[in-house]
């Protein structure tokens, strides 16, 4: 019962409010619209000045030296004398002579010479000494006097090439030592120059981004994969302009609504979230928005 009396009193209190205007409607809305005359203008202009004072503050906070340090590139930029795949071109070139000089490669002559050491072909005349399965006298030495495909003459023994030791067999086959040297000296060779790659490339792979700055580039990713690609280089210069602007909207997006706020504030606006849109202050407003 008493919540029933209080809510009459309240909507009485409100009726009593508005019976003015009630009364004279004409003079009401003209009233209003007098005391409201030009306001969007005035919202307008004060956006204006936001947007100038949100841009002063920007630029004068956020400055290349922000976008420099935010990218750790030395100021001022070095604009690139070279296209980044010169710089590619060369930095491995250099990279190369420096894996050559920390591991030398072989000339073909010398490992040809190796594998002759290793394998060795015997011939008639030769002075050996061989090892063989042949339990009594194991070791035949002398000169190697005769070469058949099923024997041999060491001295006055011959000795059935099957019971020589395997890894002196073939150095009484021609076809076979010759076999061995070359897949020997081609192993070797595929050997020392997949090692040279890997030392290149090693190389190459440290020394090019900072070569490739002091030039006057920045990487667009630091992923690995793309740091090898020319074209994930580009100018520093280009890069620099690019985050400046990032971090100057960024600033701004976050600059903007303070400085929004206050300004109207201070202008008697209120921001309106039915209409979603800033409004001067005050009854009449409040009256006008029922019915706008």
């Amino acid at each position: 019962m008493k919540m029933c009396i209080r809510r009459s009193r309240f909507f009485c209190s409100m009726l009593f409010a508005l019976l003015p205007c009630l009364a004279f409607p004409l003079y009401c809305a003209e009233d209003t619209e007098a005391s409201l005359k030009g306001w969007r203008k005035t919202r307008a202009e004060i956006f204006a000045r936001i947007e100038q004072e949100v841009k002063e503050q920007v630029e004068t906070t956020v400055t290349l030296e922000s976008a420099a340090a935010s990218l750790n590139i030395q100021l001022p930029v070095q604009q690139p004398e070279k296209s980044a795949k010169e710089f590619f071109a060369e930095t491995r070139k250099e990279a190369e002579k420096a894996a050559l000089a920390a591991r030398p490669i072989k000339e073909l002559q010398e490992i040809v010479q190796e594998a002759e050491r290793i394998f060795p072909l015997y011939q008639i005349g030769d002075q050996v000494s061989i090892r063989t399965r042949i339990k009594t006298n194991p070791v035949a030495s002398g000169i190697v006097s005769a070469i058949s495909p099923e024997r041999v003459l060491i001295g006055s023994r011959w000795i059935p090439v099957k019971d020589i030791a395997e890894e002196q067999r073939n150095a009484f086959d021609t076809v076979k030592t010759q076999d061995l040297r070359q897949n020997f000296v081609t192993r070797q060779n595929n050997l020392q120059m997949a090692i040279l790659r890997n030392n290149t490339d090693d190389l190459f792979l440290k020394t090019l981004p900072e070569a490739l700055r002091k030039g006057g580039y920045f990487p667009k990713s630091h992923d690995p994969i793309e740091l090898v690609k020319p074209g994930n280089w580009v100018p520093a210069g280009v890069v620099l302009q690019q985050e400046l602007t990032r971090l100057r909207q960024e600033a701004t997006d976050k600059l903007r609504p303070e400085i929004e706020k206050q300004r109207f504030t201070e202008n008697h606006f209120k921001f309106y979230v039915n209409k979603k849109e800033w409004r001067p202050a005050g009854v009449f407003q409040s009256l006008k928005n029922l019915f706008e």
